[in-house]
């Protein structure tokens, strides 16, 4: 269950809009390595990270969705499965 985000994902977003601006690009970035890092940590490894499985919320920041393809590993495990968006693998 996520917050309900009515600006919709990043991909629609970056169509809408043509292009982000690179202040804008490096705050997206940056919060995004630290949800990955709090997932790592966690030991999840999310599989399918995409500008469509990220929605902004109405202050602007990200957060990730559709955990379908996610895994928890332990430390040292490895996932011997390829999956993902093809497009962005």
């Amino acid at each position: 269950v996520c917050t309900y985000c009515s600006t919709g994902d990043l991909h629609a977003l970056w169509r809408a809009a043509g292009c982000f601006a690179e202040a804008t690009v490096r705050l997206f970035a940056a919060e995004l390595v630290l949800v990955l890092v709090y997932l790592h940590d966690l030991g999840i490894v999310h599989r399918d990270v995409k500008m469509e499985n990220i929605l902004l919320d109405e202050r602007g920041h990200l957060k990730l969705t559709d955990f379908g393809l996610s895994r928890h590993l332990r430390w040292g495990e490895r996932a011997h499965t390829i999956c993902g968006t093809l497009q962005y693998m």
